[in-house]
């Protein structure tokens, strides 16, 4: 007894009965220890001595704090914040292993309270959780390997439970239909019907009421109405999950944004819940099984029972005795497979590690982990010393990982979509199952060096790849990738890809990307681009036929006119000559540069009045001045509207200013959004009306006013020297 002289009496009833308990703590296969009231570590059993290889002397008081690792010291603040308060804690710290490798533990630990109320230490234990960690990490990368490819492929998912009419969708989802998920209805169907164009909706609601019913997978199409974007061209792929009898369960599917591949004929969620504690109140239940020769087996320790973690009330763990008061807490399901283990594990005594489902009181059940540890007792039984866990959390999060994980595969599967992780440090790059084909390597997720991918890229692409991979990681930035790969028939491919810096939770630096097959949407793009270069040549070669004509047509009127003698003839037919040019001007201007059948009409004023200098202003004291916006027009209002101009100038240029006099006029072009304002004004000697200005056989006005019908303008004299007029034609 002299080992325990200077642990706390208050351990039990009688120093026997607490020497007892320390023996108990030294069987079990948990990392146990003690403080006294003064806040200094008492005692740690022979799983904590073994764990880190060294002696109790020198874990005692302060010691035990030298095997936990620098950076985690800080979680020990914890501990010291519990102890003034005298109140429960759990820390995750890292401790080193006897073999010197640091493990991740989770240590809880709870108040001791003696019998008369007063406070003796501390009980704590710790448990190894590096494997949960490292799985912790896994599941970060899985998660953004899902984030990044929905981001880069801007696809989003949805999973639909078809008995219980229940959707989710995915963030990318909401953000594709511009819903705010904040505010979306619980029944998202309905809001997604809204969100589609009038003319898709019917096809697309018969179209996925069809295919649950009938199908297995659908690929649909349809336009919906964004409220930023506008109109949107989305494609919808997905998979039924039917019962025996072919009833449908669940629908999955992603939906994506293909508006850039329809206008050339063409890019688990972000982070889930870090692991909760291993069990509620841990330490949980510390207990004593005796497996006597004769068969019997009798539970005669129990400790730290807590009734709110297995639900079941004090007094009733406290009066369990024998094994059938145990079974007939567990899970009929599970109680055959765990007597079984038992059976085993006690014939080979080795360690036991169950796990089952424990009913409480108010038939709530409580997944339970239960690891012991045999040896043998003087009398010839077997004792079994270990620890209670509560992991119905751990069973929550493993189901929410493997649908998560569900969604990734059948995601990636059905949207033709590879990712890739890039790892600079040792420059290698792990493909998924539906990256590796693209590069003619197995269908596989085992990591291969960069090399082995680079040898099917294009020659031509290689070093552009390579270098954009390490400026990624240099720059800590995303990087957009369009390149050509050698498929292994000879045919050149096309990939679009994205990837992103990473720096994860264990500090590695990952490129993280997501891959498609973008062959088809080049080929339309080089598809429509040729069809664009032969409408633009035919457009000249029309533009070039049709300007001579006119040109043609002048000539021939030109012939004309030198074989009249009688002047008003002359006249008319110089005016209908210089109309005709003034239209041939205008198809001067035409080109497929401002789109199909538009021009620049500022442009083509600043040219007809360069032609009116070289011409009719030739040898006069008059000064033409022109200042026009750039202002694109379609033919159709650009020949009346140019007509108009080119009458009222030559009125002004013919009448505003007698032989010899020094003048100017002016022309100027404003483009509104709404309208066009055009003003001809000059400081002559002025005339009262449009009528006045077109002197002579009165065609002129004629023409101005027909074309000013024609185009909806308006014409209006403005006060001022000379004769101004201002022509507003609507945009």
């Amino acid at each position: 007894m002299k080992r325990y002289d200077h642990l706390d009496s208050h351990l039990a009833t009688d120093r026997y009965i607490a020497a007892d308990m320390i023996n108990t703590f030294d069987d079990v296969p948990v990392l146990i220890w003690l403080s006294d009231a003064d806040y200094s570590g008492t005692h740690f059993n022979r799983s904590w001595l073994e764990f880190t290889g060294r002696t109790l002397e020198q874990e005692t008081g302060g010691g035990w704090m030298s095997g936990i690792h620098p950076d985690d010291l800080g979680a020990v603040e914890a501990y010291a914040d519990a102890l003034k308060a005298r109140a429960p804690f759990q820390a995750e710290y890292r401790l080193r292993r006897h073999d010197g490798e640091w493990r991740w533990m989770l240590d809880s630990g709870r108040p001791r309270i003696a019998s008369d109320g007063s406070f003796d230490g501390y009980i704590g234990a710790c448990v190894d959780i590096t494997e949960r960690k490292e799985a912790e990490a896994a599941l970060q990368r899985s998660q953004e390997r899902l984030a990044l490819a929905q981001e880069a492929a801007s696809v989003g998912t949805y999973d639909w439970d078809v008995g219980g009419n229940a959707i989710s969708w995915s963030a990318e989802m909401f953000r594709l239909y511009g819903i705010d998920p904040e505010t979306a209805p619980e029944n998202i169907y309905p809001a997604w019907l809204e969100r589609l164009h009038p003319e898709d909706r019917e096809r697309a609601d018969r179209e996925t009421s069809e295919f649950v019913e009938h199908a297995d997978q659908l690929t649909i199409e349809f336009r919906i109405i964004h409220p930023q974007d506008g109109i949107r061209w989305i494609q919808g792929r997905g998979r039924v999950v039917r019962d025996s009898v072919g009833r449908p369960l669940r629908m999955i599917g992603v939906n994506f944004d293909m508006t850039e591949q329809r206008r050339t004929e063409e890019a688990l969620r972000e982070s889930e819940q870090r692991l909760s504690d291993i069990a509620a109140n841990f330490p949980g239940i510390i207990f004593r099984r005796i497996t006597y020769p004769d068969g019997r087996v009798e539970y005669p320790y129990f400790s730290g029972v807590d009734g709110s973690v297995f639900h079941i009330a004090p007094e009733r763990i406290a009066e369990m005795r024998t094994m059938e008061d145990v079974s007939r807490l567990i899970h009929f399901e599970d109680l055959p497979a765990m007597m079984d283990r038992f059976r085993k594990a006690a014939d080979s005594l080795s360690p036991l590690d169950l796990e089952g489902r424990v009913l409480g009181d108010n038939g709530e059940v409580t997944w339970v982990r239960s690891l012991s540890r045999p040896h043998p007792g003087p009398d010839g039984s077997l004792i079994w010393d270990g620890v209670i866990l509560d992991v119905t959390d751990q069973h929550r999060r493993e189901g929410e990982r493997e649908r998560a994980a569900t969604m990734l595969h059948m995601g990636m599967e059905v949207a033709g979509i590879g990712t890739w992780e890039f790892d600079p440090q040792d420059q290698t790059i792990t493909g998924s199952g539906a990256t590796n084909p693209i590069f003619g390597l197995p269908q596989d997720s085992a990591t291969r060096s960069v090399a082995d991918y680079l040898k099917a890229i294009h020659p031509d692409d290689v070093d552009r790849i390579r270098h954009s991979l390490l400026a990624g990681v240099e720059q800590k930035a995303t990087i957009p990738l369009e390149y050509r790969i050698l498929a292994p028939d000879g045919a050149i491919r096309w990939i679009a890809s994205q990837g992103s810096y990473r720096q994860l939770a264990d500090g590695t630096e990952w490129m993280i990307g997501a891959l498609f097959d973008a062959t088809d949407r080049k080929r339309r793009e080089e598809e429509r681009e040729a069809a664009l270069d032969h409408q633009k040549m035919l457009l000249k070669e029309l533009n070039h036929r049709v300007k001579n004509n006119l040109q043609m047509i002048s000539s021939m009127m030109r012939l004309q006119l030198s074989r009249l003698t009688d002047a008003g003839s002359r006249q008319a037919l110089e005016s209908t000559i210089e109309r005709v040019q003034a239209i041939s001007d205008l198809q001067v201007q035409l080109g497929p540069e401002g789109g199909v059948g538009r021009i620049d009409f500022g442009a083509h004023l600043e040219a007809l009045a360069e032609k009116f200098r070289k011409s009719l202003l030739s040898g006069t004291a008059i000064t033409l001045h022109c200042e026009a916006d750039h202002c694109m027009l379609d033919l159709d209002r650009a020949v009346p509207l140019g007509l108009i101009v080119n009458e009222l100038v030559t009125n002004a240029i013919k009448y505003a200013f007698p032989e010899g006099e020094e003048g100017s006029i002016y022309i100027t072009l404003v483009c509104h959004d709404e309208e066009i304002v055009v003003q001809i004004a000059d400081d002559g000697y002025g005339i009262q009306t449009p009528t006045e200005a077109a002197k002579g056989s009165g065609l002129g006005m004629k023409l101005v006013e027909g074309m000013r019908r024609q185009i909806g303008a308006t014409i209006e004299p403005l006060e001022g020297q000379g004769t101004r007029f201002q022509i507003t034609v609507p945009s």
